[in-house]
């Protein structure tokens, strides 16, 4: 089966709202003992923790919240001694899409035409990461531990998907780069496994 990018990134992570870049880092009450916490993704890679108040029956109450997670539990802290629920939500990112809560995935485009046999790119730890440009291996490659921190300390992987991208005058040599059972979707629809495990209660 085949299918477009365009169709499946849209997939990966619906949490990641641009258009929410607005509200980063701020605690929002998003309903009856619920609230929502929008971050960076360079921030959820890193571990990171945030600080915030939370207003409980006439006190305020502060927490230190990880944001590596995607929902927090605080049994009986809510309004009526009912759980508060904190939905953490990333924020679309330029680069990076985030996948199966622990994965990532990151699109690079490679001029079709090129005779490097390597390329490179800077991770968000600032790790020089090195590509083998040789067309015999797949399009899409996978790192471990190049991934968002699991709750055991472990991190998941780094998917990348490379593009070759044609010159105007290129589109022969590009068709041929590649084998054709070599289909990226085909990987990317087995990498799409969603599991919500990344949850935590206090």
């Amino acid at each position: 089966m085949n299918i477009l990018a365009d169709e499946i990134l849209p997939l990966f992570d619906d949490d990641q709202l641009s258009e929410n870049e607005s509200k980063i880092n701020t605690l929002i009450n998003s309903g009856f003992n619920e609230y929502t916490l929008y971050v960076n993704l360079e921030d959820v890679y890193h571990r990171k923790t945030q600080d915030h108040i939370i207003k409980v029956n006439g006190k305020n109450l502060e927490y230190n919240i990880p944001i590596f997670y995607h929902k927090i539990v605080l049994s009986g802290k809510g309004h009526n001694n009912q759980d508060l629920i904190i939905q953490i939500k990333t924020l679309k990112h330029e680069e990076y899409y985030r996948l199966n809560n622990y994965d990532l995935l990151k699109r690079i485009q490679i001029k079709a035409n090129t005779s490097d046999i390597t390329d490179s790119f800077s991770h968000l730890n600032d790790e020089e990461i090195v590509i083998d440009l040789d067309p015999r291996l797949s399009r899409v490659r996978r790192i471990p531990d190049r991934g968002l921190s699991r709750q055991n300390g472990t991190r998941g992987y780094l998917y990348l998907w490379l593009e070759f991208v044609p010159e105007v005058d290129e589109s022969i040599k590009y068709e041929n780069r590649w084998a054709e059972s070599d289909d990226p979707d085909i990987y990317l629809l087995d990498i799409l496994n969603y599991d919500n495990h990344s949850n935590i209660i206090l």
